[in-house]
This record gives structure tokens, C-alpha cells and sequence, in this order.
């Protein structure tokens, strides 16, 4: 019920759970990230989000549903291309300062 294409479980716990964003927003998640379906549920939620704004600039500013699911998304994915991007050069740092 909760992986259907129309979000319609995914819109109402969102207007549910109002304050508790954080928590749905890692619930949700991990249950799209297992489903490998997480690319709808972030694409979904901000063409939503993006069709509701009138101003491009105050884009995203609000912390919503979908934006606090793009920053929990960007943590989960992106620590191990930083942490691969940047380890031979932090060893390098390590090395020269102990010699």
C-alpha cells in the first residue's frame, strides 16, 4: 500500500505525522531504499513540492517532507563517495605530519 506509484499513503502519514518529519522521512526511506524505488518516492514528493511553489525563490526553504528526505537521502549516499573521495589525500596529510 505504501509503495503505490500515487503516494497517496505516503501524503497522508505526511499530514499525520506534521512534526515527527523526521522520523516518517527515515522510515520511508529505508522501506523505498529496500525496495529500490527510492528515485520515485524523491522524485514524486519534490515535483509535488515544486508544482505547490509559486516562488522560485523560497524553493525548499520550508522544511518539508520531501526536503527532509533529500537531506537524509544526500547523508545516506554520499558519506561513502566523501569518505572513497577523500582518503588517499587524508592518509597523505596523516603520513607527512607524523614524519
Amino acid at each position: 500500500l505504501i509503495l503505490q506509484k500515487e503516494m497517496h499513503v505516503v501524503y497522508a502519514l505526511s499530514h499525520v505525522c506534521g512534526q515527527d518529519r523526521t522520523l516518517l522521512a527515515g522510515i520511508l526511506l529505508k522501506i523505498f531504499l529496500h525496495e529500490k524505488l527510492e528515485s520515485l518516492l524523491l522524485r514524486t514528493l519534490n515535483d509535488r513540492e515544486i508544482s505547490m511553489e509559486d516562488e522560485a525563490t523560497t524553493l525548499f526553504r520550508a522544511t518539508t517532507l520531501a526536503s527532509t528526505l533529500m537531506e537524509q537521502y544526500m547523508k545516506a549516499t554520499a558519506t561513502r563517495f566523501v569518505h572513497h573521495a577523500l582518503k588517499d589525500s587524508i592518509l597523505k596529510i596523516m603520513e607527512s605530519k607524523q614524519s
